[in-house]
């Protein structure tokens, strides 16, 4: 029995390299995620709003200070919250990506995308395999975030 093996890594980013996801996460869409996806509402789903919105920055340097910016996006790297904000911010996505037969894996800010098919199911499997990058980069664009496809890679094994 001959198994073809498919790992996709998928990163995201801007620009051309690799950026963590929690510095793009939008809040508008992490505030929705949890009622949404989890059902959660009522104190639980506030709490989550208040950590989110109503943040703001600014750079000092000495005595010189930038104007305070209001943040939509991103949040606090190494933040108790950060990884069930990930999990909660991405929840969908493994679902996509199950609802084409593959099996994902995320960690940080990069997926795994598993899969595996007989010789005989190969073109089958290349075309599942196309529709679920496909849903992967239309999620990407729906969530603000982007598909590095310069540090995507498609490994290719077989076993006879």
């Amino acid at each position: 029995m001959t198994t073809i093996w498919q790992a996709v890594t998928v990163l995201w980013g801007r620009s051309g390299r690799v950026a963590p996801w929690w510095r793009y996460a939008h809040h508008t869409i992490l505030c929705r995620r949890p009622q949404q996806s989890f059902g959660v509402t009522g104190p639980a789903l506030s709490w989550f709003k208040s950590y989110l919105h109503g943040r703001s920055q600014y750079a000092r340097r000495g005595l010189t200070k930038s104007d305070i910016t209001k943040l939509v996006c991103g949040m606090l790297q190494g933040s108790v919250l950060g990884p069930i904000l990930f999990i909660l911010y991405t929840a969908d996505l493994t679902a996509t990506v199950k609802q084409h037969g593959f099996h994902p894996h995320l960690y940080a800010d990069d997926m795994h995308v598993y899969g595996s098919c007989r010789p005989s199911a190969v073109a089958n499997f290349q075309l599942h395999l196309s529709a679920c990058i496909d849903d992967i980069t239309s999620w990407m664009r729906t969530n603000r975030l982007q598909l590095n496809t310069s540090k995507t890679d498609l490994p290719w094994c077989s076993t006879t």
